[in-house]
């Protein structure tokens, strides 16, 4: 603009006109873009309102709802089978015996187990096994057996069944604190 035939105050003038124009140019893109964002949201906005209005009416629904009469049956059936889990819950933390017999049982190489018998008290367990050993020396054999099987337990072998050095007719008591 310097080699221009105006004058320097319209030369001043039109400049300063140049850049308000591009100023106004600018923001009516700017304004445009924001309206055309607008119009574009437009359709979203409304889709979300009537999912509120429809949840809104959904909640009011559910709550004049009465409590039906399966729903409370079935409340109380799960109420009932609650009850039961918990009770066999509790029958599982019992102490089993099923370990310290069949570590008896385990232990008998040579003896004839007759019978099984378990009494339980309170703090502990007594389990009375009777049978026949063919000799003493494997009599005394089961009977460390079943001490290196269950190590906290106390074996009762009376000596008077010790008498006899063949054919024994024994009865052992095993008392254990079980776990």
């Amino acid at each position: 603009m310097r080699h221009t035939l105006l004058p320097t105050q319209q030369r001043i003038f039109l400049h300063h006109e140049y850049h308000v124009r591009l100023f106004i140019v600018f923001l009516f893109i700017f304004s445009a873009v924001g309206i055309i964002g607008a119009i574009s949201l437009f359709p979203a906005f409304m889709e979300a309102v009537v999912e509120e209005n429809s949840a809104l009416e959904g909640v009011a629904t559910i709550k004049d709802i009465k409590p039906d009469t399966k729903i409370v049956s079935i409340k109380k059936d799960l109420a009932l089978t609650k009850d039961a889990l918990v009770g066999l819950d509790n029958a599982i933390s019992v102490p089993r015996l099923s370990r310290a017999i069949q570590e008896v049982i385990s232990a008998r190489s040579g003896v004839s187990i007759t019978s099984v018998s378990v009494t339980r008290t309170a703090p502990t367990t007594s389990i009375v096994v009777q049978g026949f050993a063919p000799t003493r020396s494997i009599l005394l054999a089961f009977q460390s057996k079943i001490q290196s099987t269950i190590p906290d337990a106390t074996i009762d072998l009376p000596a008077e069944q010790l008498i006899n050095s063949t054919d024994i007719n024994f009865s052992v008591k095993i008392t254990t604190q079980l776990k």
